[in-house]
């Protein structure tokens, strides 16, 4: 029947399986967009629970109201919240840090 309508959809039909049948899954989660944290500069960020900074290159200092103790982190290392929180964070090098908040890893 649709043969008939027109001669050309049943090739498109065909091709059109071929495509999604080899294409590759798409991935939905977007990547958590990098922050930069120029030397100096003070920034407050608020995490949820199990929500991770993640720090990409250079050393932050990080704090929170009511903890006594301070976070030095450096690159390749991770706070994960424990609960909704907020933090000031500040890098420590004469360079930029940049970081992001993400999942947990």
């Amino acid at each position: 029947m649709i043969a008939l309508l027109h001669p050309v959809l049943p090739r498109l039909l065909a091709a059109l399986s071929r495509r999604a049948a080899t294409a590759a899954p798409s991935v939905s989660r977007k990547a958590a967009p990098v922050w930069t944290l120029q030397p100096g500069q003070a920034r407050t960020v608020v995490l949820s629970r199990g929500q991770a900074l993640q720090v990409l290159a250079g050393r932050v200092w990080l704090t929170r109201p009511g903890d006594p103790r301070d976070h030095v982190l450096v690159t390749g290392q991770q706070h994960v919240a424990g609960a909704r929180t907020a933090y000031v964070l500040e890098g420590l090098d004469a360079r930029p840090v940049r970081f992001r908040i993400g999942r947990a890893e």
